[in-house]
């Protein structure tokens, strides 16, 4: 049986140079792992509803329809980057594409909520391995971060 495996992408040159690196050196890859590609979607966007009297039914409506769209929109890029990213696992790496398991994760709790819902997940699927690239922000600048509460998502994985 082989490993279930969480590979964290998004749309930086650091998430590619990161699965670059780990199928290269097969890190990450044996013929009989399941590869779980995930990628979290950004919050939605604090949009002030109307204060009254200015809060009438269309007005509220019409900013509800606003995130909506916003959500959706969100959902479709984020399913055709993982589709991008598997058909490149596919054709590149000759990984089996019945290895692949694409995921679209909502942000949930937190400033961010990505590493929240990368714990989630990985503990709901019993995930035995966990990749992900990193910023490299450096010592400082981190440190920075996370006196802000806007710490590392790698760094709170890690933590927990």
């Amino acid at each position: 049986m082989g490993r279930k495996v969480l590979v964290a992408v998004d749309e930086s040159p650091h998430s590619r140079a990161m699965l670059d690196f780990a199928l290269r050196f097969q890190a990450i890859h044996r013929a009989t792992d399941q590869l779980h590609l995930v990628t979290v979607l950004p919050p939605p966007s604090v949009v002030p509803f109307p204060s009254a009297p200015l809060a009438t039914s269309a007005a509220i409506t019409t900013v509800q329809f606003s995130l909506d769209a916003q959500r959706k929109a969100d959902q479709e890029k984020a399913a055709t980057m993982l589709r991008l990213v598997a058909d490149l696992l596919c054709t590149d790496y000759r990984v089996p594409k019945d290895n692949l398991h694409p995921h679209v994760l909502p942000a949930t709790g937190g400033a961010s909520g990505v590493s929240e819902s990368l714990l989630g997940f990985a503990k709901a699927y019993h995930i035995d391995l966990l990749v992900l690239g990193s910023r490299g922000m450096g010592m400082v600048r981190s440190a920075l971060m996370s006196l802000l509460g806007m710490g590392s998502v790698s760094d709170a994985l890690l933590r927990a």
